[in-house]
C-alpha cells in the first residue's frame, strides 16, 4: 500500500465510540460538583443567617459589655462559613505567562507550509495563532474563561524552541500532527467547564493565604471571637474534606478521557509520518529537556552573580551534545539517538499501574500503542535538523533569551558568551558529575559503609575492570529499581497510589496481594544489596594492595563513614519532623497539635545547631546563595511560635515550611561534596596503579 492511499484509508476522523462514555462520567462527575456546592452554598447561607440572628438577640435582649464581643463572635462564625464558599469570586482570571512570540505566514513560510500540509491532510481547522516559546515540546491552549463554553473559540498551537533544537524535520512534523490531533477531537467544552471547577475548588482547598490572614486578624481582636473563628474552622475543614474527594472523583474521570485523547492523537499523527519519528521523539524528550532545566539550572545556582545569557538555545545546543557525548550517545546532525535500550538503561523496574491523575500516559505505554498504529511511511530519516526549516530562528532565541532575563536590571547584568557559559558549565558539572571511570557505578549509589578494621585480605585476584563492569553496575540499578518498586507498593498499599489492581512482571495484583510481594522484593533487595556491599569491599582491598599510601586510604574511608551516617541520621529526622507537622492539614484535636509542636521544639533545637554548623562550614561558603544564607540567619535569630492558644501562626508555619525545603537541600549539598572528595581520593589512586588518565 502506498503512503497516500493509507492517509486516505484513514481519514476523515472517527472520534473512537468509549469516548462518549468517558465524556458521560466526566459529565456526571460536574454534575455531583455542582449539586455539591449548591447544597453546601445553601447550608451556609443558612447557617449565616441564623448566626445572625442569635448574635442580634444577644445583643438586644442582653444589652450588657461582655455580650458585645460574644454577639459578633456569633455572627462571625457563622459568616466566615459563608464567606469561605464564596471567596472564588476574587479569583483572577489567570493570565498566560508563557513566554512567546508570534510567528506568521509572512515570516514563516516552510513552517506554515508544514502546518497547511498537516491541516489539509487531516482536514481540521486552522490554530488562531502560532505562538513560539521557549520550551521542549508543542502543545494547543485555548482560554478557559467560562463564557468560552457558549462561544467557540480557536485553539492556539505553540511550538517550543527547545524542541526544535533536537529534532529532525520529519519528527517535527510527527508532533505537531499530534497537536493537530486534538484539533481533529471534539469540541473543549468539557474541558472548559473542568478547568473552572477545578480553579474554585483549588481556590477553596488550598488557596488560602487571604483568608487566612483574615480571620487571624478576626480572631486576635478578642478571645470570643478566636473560640467562634476556632469552630468555623471545623466546619471548613469538614467543607475541604468534602471537597477534596469531589475533586478527586472529577480529576479522575477527566484525566482518564484526557489519556484515551492523548494515545488517538498519537494514532493521527501516526497516519501522517507512520511511527518511528514519534516513537524517536517520545524517548528523546526526557533528555532534551533536562538539558534545558541544566541551563536553566545553571543561571539560578549563579543569580547572585546576576548572569546574562546571549542566546539560552544556543547553550542548550551544546549542553545535549555534550551531555550526549557523556553518556555514548549517538548524535545525527546535533540530533540524539535515544532507543528503548538507552531509554530504559538504568531502569530495571518492573511494577506497572495505570496513574489516574496524570493526564498523559507513559513513554512506554504510548510507544507501545504507536508501534501497532501505521506502517513506517516514506523514505529513511535523514535527520535535517528542523531549526532548518525556521526563518527567523536566531531571532526568536535571542528575543526569548532577553524575555527570560528581563527582570535583571540591564545595567548590573553580565552578558556571557558562549564559550563563557561552556567553560562554566563542564565546572559545575564537574562537582556533581562522577568520572567515567566509575562507568556510572556511583552516580545514584553511594558507597557502602563497612568496619575497615575488619576486612580480610581478599583470596581470589581482583581485576579493576571487574570491578566497575557493566553486570557489577547493572546489580547496583537493579537494586536502585527493586527499592523504588517497594516504596511504591508500600503506597499503594496504604492508599497513597490510588490503583485497585497493578502489574508486576507480567503478572496482576490486587491491592491486598501487596504485602506478600513487598516481603519477596524485600528479600530480593537485601540479596543485592549484600552482593554491592562485597563488591565495594572489594574496591578497598583492591585499593589498599595497590596504594602506597595505606593511612590515607584508611583515613579517607573512616572519615567518609562516620560523614555518611551524620547525613543519613539528620535527613531521617528531617523527614521524620516534616511528616509530623503535616497535622497542620488536618482536620484533628488539639491535644494531639499541642503533643506534635511540644515534641518539635527539641527537634527544632537540634536542627538550628546543625543548621548553624553547616553554615559555617567551609565546602559551602561558596555554593549557598547570599539571600538563603541570610534567609537561615533570619530564621535562626530567635525563637519562633507556631501553635498557641489553640490557633495556628500562619506566617512563622509558611517560615518553617519553606526552612524545611531549603535544609535538606544544603545538606545534599555537603554530601555531595564529601562524596565527590572520597572519589577523587580513588580516582588520584586508581590514575597511578592503573596507569588510566581522563578529564
Amino acid at each position: 500500500m502506498k503512503a497516500n492511499d493509507y492517509l486516505l484509508s484513514m481519514y476523515q476522523y472517527k472520534e473512537p465510540s468509549h469516548f462518549k462514555s468517558l465524556r458521560y462520567k466526566t459529565i456526571a462527575s460536574l454534575f455531583l460538583f455542582f449539586v455539591s456546592y449548591a447544597v453546601l452554598l445553601a447550608l451556609a447561607s443558612g447557617l449565616a443567617l441564623f448566626s445572625i440572628y442569635c448574635g442580634y438577640h444577644l445583643m438586644t435582649l442582653k444589652p450588657m459589655f461582655i455580650f458585645i464581643p460574644l454577639s459578633f463572635g456569633v455572627i462571625g462564625f457563622g459568616v466566615l462559613v459563608f464567606l469561605f464558599l464564596l471567596k472564588f469570586i476574587l479569583i483572577k482570571n489567570v493570565v498566560d505567562t508563557t513566554l512567546y512570540i508570534l510567528a506568521n505566514r509572512e515570516n514563516e513560510p516552510r513552517l506554515f507550509d508544514m502546518i497547511d500540509e498537516i491541516v489539509n491532510e487531516l482536514g481540521t481547522a486552522l490554530p488562531n495563532k502560532v505562538k513560539i516559546t521557549s520550551e521542549v515540546g508543542a502543545s494547543v491552549s485555548i482560554k478557559s474563561n467560562i463564557w468560552n463554553i457558549f462561544f467557540r473559540k480557536k485553539k492556539d498551537l505553540h511550538i517550543g524552541l527547545g524542541l526544535i533544537n533536537a529534532v529532525s524535520e520529519k519528527e517535527l512534523k510527527a508532533v505537531l500532527s499530534h497537536e493537530f490531533g486534538h484539533f481533529a477531537q471534539s469540541n473543549s467544552n468539557i474541558d472548559i467547564i473542568v478547568i473552572n471547577a477545578n480553579q474554585l475548588i483549588y481556590n477553596l482547598l488550598y488557596d488560602n493565604g487571604s483568608f487566612e490572614a483574615f480571620v487571624q486578624y478576626f480572631s486576635d481582636i478578642h478571645a470570643f471571637f478566636a473560640f467562634f473563628t476556632n469552630m468555623a474552622y471545623r466546619v471548613i475543614r469538614a467543607i475541604k474534606y468534602l471537597l477534596s474527594k469531589i475533586y478527586s472523583i472529577l480529576n479522575k474521570s477527566h484525566m482518564k478521557l484526557t489519556r484515551e485523547r492523548e494515545y488517538e492523537a498519537d494514532k493521527i499523527a501516526c497516519s501522517i509520518t507512520g511511527y518511528e519519528p514519534l516513537k524517536a521523539t517520545l524517548y528523546r524528550f526526557d533528555f532534551i529537556n533536562g538539558a534545558l532545566e541544566s541551563v536553566y539550572g545553571l543561571y539560578q545556582k549563579k543569580s547572585e552573580q546576576k548572569l546574562k545569557s546571549e542566546n539560552l538555545f544556543k547553550e542548550h545546543q551544546f549542553v545535549i551534545e555534550y551531555a550526549s557525548k557523556e553518556g555514548q550517545i549517538k548524535l545525527s546532525n546535533s540530533i540524539p539517538h535515544i532507543d528503548k535500550n538507552t531509554f530504559s538503561k538504568f531502569n530495571y523496574s518492573k511494577l506497572s499501574f495505570e496513574d489516574q491523575w496524570d493526564s498523559h500516559p507513559s513513554i512506554d505505554d504510548r510507544v507501545s500503542r504507536i508501534s501497532n498504529y501505521a506502517p513506517s511511511i516514506g523514505e529513511e530519516e535523514k535527520y535535517i535538523p528542523a531549526n532548518s526549516i525556521i526563518s527567523k530562528l536566531e531571532s526568536y532565541q535571542k528575543a526569548l533569551t532577553e524575555k527570560t532575563f528581563e527582570g535583571l536590571d540591564k545595567e548590573e547584568a553580565e552578558v556571557i558568551s558562549l564559550e563563557q557559559f561552556k567553560e562554566l558549565f563542564v565546572i559545575e558539572n564537574n562537582k556533581y558529575i562522577h568520572p567515567g571511570l566509575f562507568n556510572n557505578y556511583y552516580n545514584e549509589k553511594n558507597p557502602s559503609e563497612f568496619v575497615i578494621l575488619d576486612v580480610e585480605t581478599p583470596q581470589e585476584d581482583l581485576n579493576f575492570k571487574d570491578l566497575y563492569s557493566d553486570q557489577k553496575v547493572k546489580l547496583v540499578y537493579n537494586a536502585i529499581s527493586l527499592q523504588s518498586d517497594i516504596e511504591r507498593l508500600y503506597q499503594i498499599k496504604n492508599g497513597f497510589i490510588d490503583v485497585i489492581t497493578f502489574d508486576y512482571d507480567g503478572k496482576r495484583y490486587a491491592q491486598k496481594e501487596c504485602d506478600t510481594l513487598i516481603q519477596t522484593l524485600t528479600d530480593e533487595f537485601k540479596g543485592k544489596e549484600k552482593e554491592i556491599r562485597k563488591n565495594d569491599v572489594a574496591i578497598y582491598t583492591y585499593l589498599k594492595s595497590k596504594t602506597d599510601n595505606v593511612k590515607a586510604l584508611e583515613k579517607i574511608y573512616t572519615d567518609f563513614f562516620e560523614d555518611q551516617k551524620y547525613y543519613y541520621s539528620k535527613m531521617q529526622t528531617l523527614e521524620k519532623a516534616y511528616q509530623s507537622l503535616q497535622v497542620v492539614h488536618y482536620n484533628t484535636s488539639f491535644d494531639e497539635i499541642e503533643n506534635v509542636f511540644r515534641e518539635f521544639e527539641y527537634q527544632e533545637g537540634e536542627m538550628k545547631e546543625d543548621l548553624q554548623h553547616l553554615l559555617e562550614n567551609d565546602l559551602l561558603k561558596e555554593s549557598l546563595r547570599k539571600d538563603t544564607v541570610d534567609f537561615f540567619n533570619y530564621y535562626l535569630s530567635k525563637d519562633w511560635t507556631y501553635y498557641a492558644m489553640e490557633n495556628y501562626y500562619q506566617q512563622n508555619l509558611s517560615m518553617l515550611f519553606n526552612i524545611m525545603e531549603l535544609y535538606p537541600n544544603v545538606l545534599n549539598e555537603w554530601y555531595i561534596m564529601k562524596k565527590r572528595a572520597f572519589l577523587d581520593f580513588h580516582v588520584n589512586e586508581f590514575s597511578k596503579t592503573e596507569n588510566i588518565q581522563f578529564a
